[in-house]
């Protein structure tokens, strides 16, 4: 019988927390005016990423977003 053990990186790991961190100050940056709520979701959130994986977030307004607000956030996530 073969048992799977699932291995991390350490480095991985840490590049990750990193790259998270890194988004967040973006969205913190960008929203700073906003009254908002932000969800880290996906792979990211349940620590499972992947080198390929990409960063999902939802962004739920507690008041009128300026316009464009969402497009430049979206725009500097790119």
């Amino acid at each position: 019988m073969t048992k799977t053990v699932k291995t991390y990186d350490a480095g991985a790991i840490g590049r990750g927390q990193v790259y998270v961190q890194a988004v967040r100050n973006l969205v913190l940056d960008e929203l700073r005016d906003i009254q908002a709520r932000v969800y880290l979701f996906g792979s990211w959130a349940r620590g499972t990423p992947k080198r390929t994986s990409d960063v999902d977030i939802a962004v739920e307004p507690l008041e009128a977003l300026p316009p464009g607000a969402l497009a430049r956030l979206r725009e500097r996530m790119e």
